[in-house]
């Protein structure tokens, strides 16, 4: 008896025109896939001035600042090395300077990249960190930044 009925329910869909309320329309192959995503506007973050090397010392916090354009809150800080990945949410002081702190970071060089919160990513620049007084660190030049020959 449902099967006749539904069929009846079918039939009367198809004749008064209402097919589309009972049965959907299946895709075509150009609406499949075809949502475009937009990029992210506007500039992403920029590093300009990021310490070369970072002696962490174990007595005391090891809070670094790095410079740079269009930091806003929400940041995020990623080092990498070749063995451990970190990232951090730094503290936004104001769109050209945030401060971080490093004490959980293992020795290595790592590279620092800067993520927006519309996922703009940042110039890549390198640094150093390595554990011990901070009266034994030799003094160095800001870290280098990768986009330069």
């Amino acid at each position: 008896m449902r099967t006749i009925v539904l069929s009846v329910g079918v039939l009367v869909a198809t004749f008064i025109g209402a097919t589309d309320a009972v049965t959907p329309t299946r895709p075509t192959s150009g609406d499949v896939g075809s949502a475009a995503v937009a990029a992210p506007s506007g500039t992403p973050p920029e590093l300009t001035d990021v310490p070369a090397r970072v002696v962490i010392d174990e007595r005391q916090p090891s809070t670094v600042m790095m410079k740079g354009e269009g930091f806003e809150p929400g940041l995020s800080l990623t080092l990498v090395s070749d063995s451990f990945g970190f990232t951090y949410g730094p503290r936004v002081l104001r769109p050209t300077s945030f401060d971080v702190d490093l004490s959980a970071m293992n020795d290595g060089t790592y590279h620092v990249y800067v993520t927006d919160l519309s996922g703009r990513r940042s110039n890549q620049m390198s640094m150093v960190v390595s554990h011990g007084s901070a009266a034994k660190a030799p003094k160095t030049s800001p870290g280098r930044d990768s986009r330069l020959p």
